[in-house]
């Protein structure tokens, strides 16, 4: 008795279909576990927000600060960014041009695209 070829694609697809069917699917990955537990749970009471605080706690004497178009202050390991009142709602241009690069040296094009004018608005 000879059988007859099943192409392999048609046979590879009814074997896929079949071990996907027969698979065990895990349908209720989501679904949320029952808390056998009927206890109540704990209520938890957010901190109570403080605000803004006084720019002498926030900057320090310990702070290194450099002056320009807004200052920048170093407390520790963070950073923070003064910008006069003069400053805000004001558009400013920004223009950057690449004069050049190393031959041979290539970073996989990074930084080697430039953006030749962008204009950037800071706000409160």
């Amino acid at each position: 008795m000879k059988f007859k070829s099943i192409p392999t694609f048609r046979a590879t697809f009814i074997l896929a279909m079949a071990f996907v069917i027969m698979s065990p699917a895990n349908l209720h990955a989501q679904r949320k576990k029952k808390n056998k537990n009927k206890s109540t749970p704990e209520v938890v009471v957010p901190a109570k927000k403080t605000g803004p605080q006084p720019y002498n706690k926030v900057i320090t004497s310990d702070a290194v600060s450099e002056k320009g178009l807004f200052s920048v202050h170093r407390v520790d390991e963070k950073h923070y960014f003064e910008l006069p009142k003069e400053l805000l709602e004001k558009e400013i241009l920004i223009v950057s041009r690449i004069s050049g690069h190393v031959n041979g040296l290539n970073f996989g094009g990074a930084g080697m695209t430039s953006r030749p004018q962008q204009v950037i608005r800071f706000q409160q």
